[in-house]
């Protein structure tokens, strides 16, 4: 499953700081996401056998928008991933 309108740091990087952020914000989301959610607007992702959804907490936060707020995620609307240097 895939969060609308955010990329996160992938924990299959090569880089150390990427790997590191991206358990950084995995596990933040695991502590959030022990409640539960609404997923809204569930479609298929142009990635084969994903989902992507808004996906809202019980306490009706948004959690893309949370994340991005947060700073473990950026936003991102399905172009091609910029090198961040």
């Amino acid at each position: 499953m895939r969060l609308r309108g955010i990329d996160t740091p992938e924990s299959r990087a090569r880089c150390d700081i990427e790997y590191s952020l991206a358990i950084t914000a995995r596990d933040y989301v695991r502590v959030l996401v022990g409640q539960r959610v609404l997923l809204v607007d569930v479609q298929p992702d142009k990635h084969a056998g994903r989902l992507v959804a808004n996906v809202t907490l019980a306490n009706g936060l948004d959690l893309s928008e949370h994340l991005l707020s947060l700073g473990y995620a950026r936003a991102y609307e399905g172009a091609s991933r910029d090198v961040v240097r």
